[in-house]
């Protein structure tokens, strides 16, 4: 269990250091992370190991969730790589990781779930570190009308979160079901797809071969 949790924390360490060297390599943002979710949609089927059908997905109680989630994926991914362009990696891992402040206070709010001191102190220090981060330094600007940025980072990543924490306490999906978790980066794909269509009628879009390894 433990090397699991080591695992997580690199690699989500690794996709904010990721969208740094997309700046770096000239490495078009949305076409890469549309790339990105149908990637994961065939590495889920892949490892999908049980049969399956099409109308299993359609009558699956997590459905409407899993594009909803599409959604915010999408959108939040869209936001962390902006963000890292615009802030750097340090403020845009703060506010992408701070979201899970939100499921913890709807666990203990509405769950009933502990609340010791402890809990408390982790709260108060994760919006406090919020507060820090966000707090220009001399010489630092939030680059006017940008700052919405960061703080969208927060907020869908919060969404995010509490979405996934009421989809696994209400049993309605076991976030570790690949299905499920392949229908969510289906939909993200599909809703990135969307949004590529219409970029395109304002302005061409190239992809790469840097998109492509991206």
């Amino acid at each position: 269990m433990e090397s699991v949790l080591v695992v997580c924390i690199v690699v989500n360490a690794y996709v904010v250091i990721l969208f740094k060297l997309f700046d770096r390599y000239s490495v078009s943002l949305l076409p890469a992370i549309v790339l990105n979710y149908f990637v994961c949609v065939i590495t889920g089927l892949l490892v999908f190991d049980r049969p399956t059908s099409f109308t299993q997905v359609l009558n699956a109680p997590w459905l409407p969730y899993s594009i909803f989630l599409g959604l915010i994926f999408i959108s939040v991914f869209n936001l962390v790589g902006k963000t890292v362009k615009d802030f750097g990696v340090m403020v845009a891992t703060i506010f992408h990781k701070m979201s899970l402040v939100g499921p913890a206070m709807i666990g203990i709010l509405f769950y009933s779930e502990t609340f010791g001191t402890i809990k408390g102190i982790g709260i108060i220090a994760a919006i406090l570190s919020i507060y820090l981060i966000s707090h220009p330094d001399k010489g630092y600007s939030w680059k006017d009308h940008k700052w919405f940025l960061p703080f969208g980072t927060l907020i869908g990543s919060a969404i995010l979160e509490i979405t996934l924490f009421y989809v696994n306490i209400e049993k309605l999906a076991d976030n570790a079901d690949p299905l499920f978790v392949t229908a969510i980066f289906f939909n993200a794909g599909l809703f990135g797809l969307i949004s590529l269509a219409l970029i395109g009628k304002r302005k061409k879009i190239i992809l790469s071969k840097n998109e492509l390894v991206g």
